[in-house]
């Protein structure tokens, strides 16, 4: 089964996983009708503001792979636990264990600089998703076990195990993730609202599988660590754009 660590007050150790991919149709935040994105997650009591890259744009793309924890996840009081830690009988810790798993909240913000005016950054929100029913990733076939160099540690292959959603950032709701032909895209009446591609759920691993990841630390208030990393495409694809300007019309005064 798996390793977890418990505690007294029975609750038992988990890591949230999540792929931050990108967002589409984002309010207009400055003046020129752009923004600077980042982001703000929030798992239970843990979580942070993840704002060293901020993006220019209102379709941005982060392709951010994020692990925060540990979190203490609450069990029914009816799964018993033996002196080590584990559940009694050698049995698999199962999702039936568990009680709800905390939701996953997500902030999309713009960023602004502060002047003499504003002393100090600021922060706008310009939509908000949330994850209600976090996924149990853990399952045959995703956990396995890597050498850190300290002995082995059990890693989640979360290529696998996620499965990426778009999640409207103007309400509570989600839409299937649709690959084509002609790339990755939603559905039709999703087309113009503001929405985040992401994937996320709960392990007992407290890494990733990986090979060639750039990892990235910050350190918390808390004290601990959320792990991020750059999800890195095996496909590159470059473009010439050449736009030919015919003319502009009713423009009305502009101001010098």
């Amino acid at each position: 089964g798996y390793d977890v660590q418990s505690c007294p007050q029975h609750r038992v150790q988990m890591w949230c996983h999540i792929d931050m991919l990108a967002a589409r149709c984002l309010p207009t935040a400055d003046p020129d009708g752009l923004g600077d994105v980042c982001y703000e997650i929030e798992v239970g009591e843990e979580g942070g503001l993840f704002d060293a890259e901020r993006i220019r744009s209102l379709n941005p793309s982060f392709l951010h792979r994020l692990v925060i924890g540990p979190l203490w996840v609450e069990v029914k009081p009816q799964v018993k636990f033996d002196k080590d830690g584990l559940k009694e009988g050698g049995l698999t810790l199962e999702p039936k264990d568990l009680l709800d798993l905390p939701p996953i909240v997500v902030r999309v913000l713009d960023w602004d600089e502060g002047d003499s005016y504003v002393p100090g950054d600021s922060y706008e929100l310009m939509g908000r998703a949330v994850v209600p029913n976090p996924d149990f990733l853990d399952s045959k076939g995703v956990v396995s076990e890597e050498d850190d160099g300290q002995g082995p540690v059990k890693v989640l292959d979360v290529n696998q195990a996620h499965s990426p959603a778009w999640y409207s950032l103007e309400f509570e709701g989600q839409t299937r993730f649709i690959r084509s032909n002609a790339g990755a895209t939603c559905d039709e009446s999703w087309q113009n609202r503001p929405r985040l591609l992401m994937a996320a759920g709960y392990s007992f691993c407290p890494r990733w599988k990986t090979e060639k990841d750039e990892h990235i630390s910050w350190e918390r208030t808390s004290g601990k660590k959320c792990t991020m990393a750059r999800i890195r495409s095996e496909e590159k694809v470059s473009y010439n754009i050449t736009l030919d300007v015919l003319g502009l019309r009713h423009m009305g005064n502009i101001e010098k």
